[in-house]
């Protein structure tokens, strides 16, 4: 099921959750090599370990075009 969320680009092999001026500033979308997504929490909210997740994998789903 996870592959197909990102059917419609190329699954990333990395999901990196960084406060909010870090992930805008991060300068690549790769990581040693590898294909990486980056985003923070929404502006305004800490979502903790689950909440964070759940919104990092909607972020990437959403980014894929999928």
């Amino acid at each position: 099921m996870f592959a197909a969320m990102f059917a419609a680009g190329p699954l990333p092999d990395l999901l990196l959750s960084l406060p909010p001026a870090a992930a805008a500033a991060w300068p690549r979308r790769s990581v040693g090599g590898r294909p990486a997504f980056v985003a923070s929490d929404p502006p305004g909210s800490q979502l903790g370990s689950g909440g964070g997740t759940a919104h990092l994998l909607l972020q990437a789903w959403r980014a894929s075009g999928a």
